[in-house]
């Protein structure tokens, strides 16, 4: 997964560690053959439908005009 950047695993199991955006695209690159274009849709799916998102959503249709939230 890491084959090829500066990121060492240590980094990346610290969530309070970032990873540089060119480092990003080698491990997704890296990633792809593990992954199909479903498996891949489904993760977005999933990060989309967290809780905190769901209620950030909810707050954002309140006070907002789909227009102004997409915006």
């Amino acid at each position: 997964m890491i084959a090829g950047t500066s990121v060492s695993l240590a980094r990346l199991r610290n969530k309070k560690e970032r990873v540089d955006w060119h480092d990003f695209l080698i491990i997704m690159r890296n990633l792809r053959a593990h992954f199909t274009d479903e498996e891949y849709r489904e993760l977005g799916r999933s990060h989309i439908r967290s809780p905190p998102l769901l209620f950030a959503f909810v707050i954002g249709r309140l006070l907002l005009s789909s227009i102004e939230l997409y915006r």
